[in-house]
């Protein structure tokens, strides 16, 4: 189902039916049913995957019961070998919660390019002390600005989430079996279970304690996310609630009228809700417009303050020598001369991606040299995806370079970037780069661009 599609049979079920009035144990539970829901309409356009095989069932239940140990420990091990870049639990003024894919590698390090311009520039200006709290399991050591990774916590977060199975629920889904008769009317196949609003709650609930947990000690006056859309985030944003503390989501890629988790959130309550961040903090007025539209209804609960892609702006203005460095060693790594052509083709996080990408990768001639670039969930299957490629004759593209170096660096050498909805379209335009765009959704959300 295409973007606009999904906005659309959203939006009609907020009109239609107190879906705002959902709750469990009197916390509206709408904002993680709207994700649930927008993950399965998204994923039915790419049910094709790369994948050679899928693992028997009985080893992916082992892998999930020991996917947690393994989180601790990975977590644990590159905090001892990167002593040096990790932060205590301790008194700060902003918290950061940002994730392991966010870091790019500058010279011998790793910048958060999310997180650390601002951080940067609040620890200068304000005097301000910042943690920084980080998820993920492809940590990237050594670490430019020192922090925590969050999975040393993961076994708490279990304890606290099994504590809450024994729990009897107060629910309140008025409307659901009508909406669950609309949506096999019109053939959509999800099944918002009450089983399955339950788990949810109950992850997003175990979160938060954690994060109490944690800010209780840390005492901070504002918190930073990256992509709140997520249960981790979804926790975040209610301990902060809770406490009283101002919540920040900071944009890290393509927003749009037709991103749902920005916007149009049509009938939300006037006290706005509780799981989504205090403020959105957005690279230009076209995104603060969007959330807006809908923010005014929620008597300043959520608000929009443009800020800028403060990442780019470090490479335009190359603050850092370690930028100076990274360019350099783009030219240095594709010999750069006037006779070279590069293409950069972004992809997204499904397989699909690359598949209805191959007819236009066929027509670049062979003289010119492909960037493939993968999006960060693709990451694991980097092998399948080059093989997948040498299989179909591709033999003129770059993977590695390409998905390993800081997107601004590859740009400094791109002619032209071809993609299906990626934000890399605002940061080519940023640089001057035309892009062409090959998919209904990137025509849609990239219209005014």
């Amino acid at each position: 189902m295409k973007s606009v599609e999904i906005i659309k049979l959203i939006n009609y079920l907020e009109n239609e039916f107190p879906v705002s009035q959902w709750n469990v144990d009197g916390l509206c539970v709408w904002p993680i049913v709207r994700n649930q829901l927008t993950i399965y309409l998204d994923s039915q356009e790419y049910k094709e995957e790369l994948s050679e095989s899928k693992l028997p069932g009985w080893i992916q239940t082992i892998q999930k019961i020991f996917y947690n140990y393994f989180k601790f420990f990975n977590a644990l091990k590159s905090t001892l070998i990167d002593w040096r870049g990790s932060q205590k639990v301790e008194q700060a003024d902003a918290v950061f919660l940002t994730n392991t894919v966010s870091r790019t590698q500058l010279g011998k390090k790793w910048f958060d390019k999310n997180a650390f311009p601002l951080s940067d520039i609040i620890q200068k200006e304000s005097k301000f002390k910042n943690l920084f709290l980080e998820l993920g399991d492809s940590i990237r050591i050594p670490r430019y600005n020192p922090s925590i990774f969050l999975y040393l916590w993961i076994l708490k977060y279990q304890f606290i989430k099994n504590k809450y199975r024994k729990k009897n629920f107060q629910i309140s889904t008025q409307g659901h079996k009508n909406i669950q008769a609309y949506l096999k009317s019109i053939n959509v196949g999800y099944i918002i279970s009450i089983n399955e609003i339950i788990a949810n709650y109950v992850r997003v609930r175990a979160w938060a304690d954690l994060f109490k947990n944690i800010l209780v000690k840390v005492k901070p006056k504002i918190f930073f996310m990256i992509c709140y859309y997520e249960d981790v985030g979804f926790g975040a944003n209610l301990a902060c609630k809770e406490m009283g503390i101002t919540s920040c989501d900071i944009q890290h890629g393509m927003q749009g009228e037709y991103h749902p988790s920005y916007s149009s959130w049509l009938n939300p309550p006037q006290q706005g809700y509780e799981l989504l961040p205090t403020s959105f903090l957005t690279w230009s007025n076209t995104e603060k417009r969007i959330i807006d539209h809908w923010a005014e209804k929620t008597n300043s609960h959520h608000t929009a303050i443009v800020i800028g892609n403060l990442w780019l702006e470090l490479w335009k203005n190359q603050n850092y020598e370690e930028i100076k460095i990274s360019i350099n060693k783009v030219h240095q790594i594709f010999k750069i001369t006037d006779k070279n052509k590069y293409v950069l083709l972004a992809l997204q996080s499904t397989h699909l991606a690359l598949t209805s990408s191959l007819p236009i990768i066929k027509q670049i001639p062979d003289d010119w040299t492909i960037l493939i670039r993968l999006h960060p969930n693709m990451l694991p299957d980097r092998e399948v995806i080059r093989n997948y490629l040498t299989k179909s004759d591709i033999n003129n593209f770059e993977l590695d370079y390409a998905t390993d170096l800081p997107l601004p660096a590859l740009l400094s050498i791109t002619t032209v970037l071809i993609t299906e909805w990626s934000s890399c379209v605002l940061e080519a335009k940023y640089f001057g780069i035309p892009s062409i765009i090959i998919h209904p959704n990137g025509e849609k959300s990239y219209k005014r661009e």
